[in-house]
């Protein structure tokens, strides 16, 4: 009997998946990093994006609130050391206008408080690194050029090095595309005196390949403790509770 109602239980969460997502289910996940160790998490069941959010999703966004992203309030983003003036969430990550036929590719140039920001609005939140970590766990085409895009792969036709079209590579067993590669997403932090400090994880177009394989993409991290800090390589995807 038990069983039964855990088989409907889930199917009647499946069967209400939000577009665009899919159901993670709960497990326990042991959330450990280069030099820290935090043991075995639970993680309770939730839906995730299936895809980083894209240009073309944060254009929705800013119509329907008249949104002003940090870059544009300061009126640059960063690329490595190199201040890119005047970008927006419409740009490259060389800060020049992207066409419109190509906003099925991440939005890049939004910092934490933009993405945010973003999320309520849709009713979802960020996630945090623990669940990050759980769903990029998950078993994926072994090979890095099956599942990621990075250096060796991630060019424009112009030969330069550029975020690709969403869930064109394959995707992880619960069907969540691009989290090794293509931009760097941003997670929430589970400390309440750093709240407003992202975790960037994933790694991005811009990195080698040696960085999306193995275990590297899972664990590594980069860390800031700016919540209006831009980025060419800063994107993101959103998850939902369960109601």
């Amino acid at each position: 009997m038990k069983t039964m109602i855990l088989f409907f239980s889930l199917f009647a969460l499946a069967a209400d998946v939000p577009p665009g997502m899919v159901l993670i289910p709960a497990g326990e996940y042991h959330y450990k990093l280069p030099f820290e160790d935090n043991g075995i998490v639970k993680i309770n069941a939730f839906y995730m994006d299936k895809y980083e959010v894209t240009i073309a999703d944060f254009e929705t966004f800013v119509k329907a609130t008249g949104y002003k992203t940090d870059a544009e309030l300061k009126g640059f983003s960063m690329r490595l050391q190199d201040t890119i003036r005047d970008v927006t969430w419409r740009c490259t990550p060389y800060g020049t206008t992207r066409p419109r036929d190509e906003y099925n590719r991440p939005v890049v140039h939004v910092s934490f408080r933009d993405a945010k920001a973003y999320a309520a609005w849709c009713g979802k939140r960020l996630p945090t690194e623990e669940e990050w970590m759980y769903v990029a766990s998950r078993k994926a085409p072994r090979k890095a050029s099956e599942r990621a895009w990075y250096r060796d792969n991630a060019r424009n036709a112009n030969g330069l090095l550029d975020v690709q079209p969403v869930g064109t590579k394959a995707p992880n067993e619960w069907g969540v595309y691009d989290l090794f590669g293509n931009t760097g997403e941003m997670t929430t932090v589970n400390l309440t005196h750093h709240r407003d400090w992202s975790i960037n994880k994933g790694y991005c177009f811009w990195d080698y390949e040696e960085d999306v394989s193995g275990d590297e993409p899972v664990t590594g991290r980069f860390v800031s403790g700016d919540s209006t800090y831009t980025s060419y390589r800063n994107g993101f995807r959103c998850v939902k509770d369960l109601k």
